[in-house]
């Protein structure tokens, strides 16, 4: 049995000290063509890596648009890479699945924060490693340009030296490793990754069994997601989690930083898809200007259920008004928000918001609800709206546009802006709408909601009250049910001819 200074190899592990000779095939146990180095390292195993694909491309979308949009498409792909290129290959999205007609909860589209532009991080990525998975089953092989044995359990490696377990790769300058601890400590243009996420560090150190990372002065990028930034340090236990100090998280490309979160200390959950942090900082084109004592966020496009920022108002009418939203993310195509509001002159009301959206059908339903008023004698005020725009057929679709207050004055009391207060008639329509070359139909109704106080029923006579007159002048428009139209256009020789019809039938 080989043996350097009297230690028995078992089994030998074989590294190659000159890289740049040919090898035979893919043989990880056979001997190197020159100067082959044997060491005993129980616990790392020091042999040649596997040869790295020469491309790693997956298809991309191809989106059906109008001739007229190709134009803007060009140019909006160059000006922002939908590719994350490296050295080696490149990575760009798969299609997007389709929500077929009829189906109500349509699959996850696919995430558009995956579209990076290039930096240096994405550059010395390595593609081509093995997925994620157990690493405590794995073995950890190292690869360097020189080897040197300094005692009988420490070893030196200089020159681009390369250590892997499963998909965790670290590249150095130089590494120190103790084969008795596993323990390890890399300088020198430090380079780690896993199956995610590539980092640079100026220091890094762990263990190979059980299998750590710790590394210093970082700066990290999330190859299937936007997410990219920097932390003072940073702990990878595995695949699947993170921990960092003084860290920062934005979705902007690194080149171009809009707004970022910076923590104290932050940790990245890749299983549930969200990061968290204490004495969250949220800052906009470098300036701070909201902080949180703890905040957790979606690392990706991807919605998360939780409470949105609360508003807060003042009126005379109203009084204070705080709100405070809870959203609820129920599917990929479809949501909801409720909201709970306080006016200190009015009492508590409960709002909320609804949201479908399909290949076929986009749908709102917007409604509040105010079950006491303390200023006014009506009771249950609210407010309900309805949005859908269905579509039957390329040629075939439907509107509708519902609204309803509880009372006249609700708007007066409640509207935000001055818009919304001076709406006298609030107009609900629906329509089944048709077109083709030449012509264009449709059918439906409309009816309108009287919102003016000024328009309340009164009595004509002088001096006989509302409840005593027998004739009281009450303001009620006319409803236009149904209502037809037709338009035609057609070029018939030198001619143009055209047809604008309606039908329409007024009724109270």
């Amino acid at each position: 049995m080989d043996e350097i200074w009297g230690q028995p190899l078992h089994p030998p592990s074989i590294f190659c000290v000159n890289r740049n000779e040919p090898r035979d095939g893919d043989a990880a146990r056979a001997d190197c063509p020159s100067r082959p180095f044997r060491a005993s390292l129980p616990i790392l195993t020091i042999s040649r890596l596997l040869p790295v694909p020469t491309s790693h491309r997956f298809a991309a979308p191809r989106p059906q648009l109008p001739l007229r949009l190709l134009p803007a498409l060009l140019m909006l792909a160059l000006a922002d890479s939908v590719s994350a290129q490296s050295e080696t290959g490149v990575i760009t999205l798969a299609p997007s699945p389709v929500c077929p007609v009829g189906v109500v909860r349509c699959p996850k589209p696919v995430d558009q924060f995956a579209r990076c532009k290039r930096n240096d991080l994405l550059d010395f990525f390595t593609p081509g490693l093995p997925p994620a998975g157990d690493r405590s089953k794995a073995q950890t092989t190292a690869d360097a340009d020189k080897v040197t044995r300094t005692d009988t359990t420490h070893d030196l490696l200089e020159g681009d030296v390369r250590m892997q377990r499963l998909d965790a790769l670290l590249r150095a300058d130089v590494v120190t490793y103790n084969s008795a601890t596993t323990d390890y400590v890399a300088n020198g243009h430090v380079r780690y990754q896993d199956a995610g996420m590539p980092m640079s560090a100026d220091h890094a150190h762990g263990t190979t069994t059980p299998q750590s990372t710790y590394l210093d002065n970082v700066r990290y990028q999330m190859l299937d997601k936007r997410g990219n930034g920097v932390a003072a340090t940073a702990n990878e236990t595995d695949p699947d989690h993170s921990a960092m100090t003084l860290g920062t998280f934005s979705t902007c490309d690194p080149s171009e930083r809009q707004w970022e979160l910076r923590a104290n200390d932050m940790q990245i959950d890749k299983i549930k898809n969200e990061g968290r942090g204490h004495g969250v900082t949220m800052a906009y084109q470098g300036v701070p200007f909201f902080w949180f004592p703890y905040l957790a966020w979606p690392l990706d496009s991807e919605r998360q259920s939780g409470f949105l920022a609360p508003s807060i108002g003042y009126s005379d009418k109203r009084g204070l008004k705080v709100g405070i939203p809870y959203y609820f993310d129920l599917a990929p195509n479809y949501d909801a928000t409720l909201k709970a509001t306080e006016f200190t002159k009015r009492g508590p009301m409960l709002g909320g918001e609804f949201r479908y959206l399909s290949n076929w059908d986009k749908l709102q339903f917007d409604f509040s609800w105010l079950p006491h008023d303390d200023e006014s004698t009506h009771s249950n005020r609210g407010f309900v709206r309805l949005q859908d725009t269905a579509t039957f057929s390329p040629n075939w679709g439907a509107n509708v546009d519902i609204h309803h207050v509880s009372d006249n004055q609700y708007l007066h009391d409640f509207g935000d802006n001055f818009l919304t207060t001076a709406v006298s008639l609030l107009q609900s329509t629906a329509s089944v709408n048709g077109h083709g070359d030449w012509w264009r139909t449709s059918i439906g109704g409309d009816t309108w909601q009287v919102t003016d106080p000024s328009l309340e029923p009164f009595c004509a006579t002088p001096g006989v009250p509302l409840s005593k007159c027998t004739a009281p002048f009450v303001f009620k428009p006319y409803t236009r049910l149904p209502r037809l139209t037709f338009n035609a256009f057609e070029k018939v020789g030198g001619l143009e001819l055209g047809l604008d019809s309606e039908f329409v039938n007024f009724h109270r």
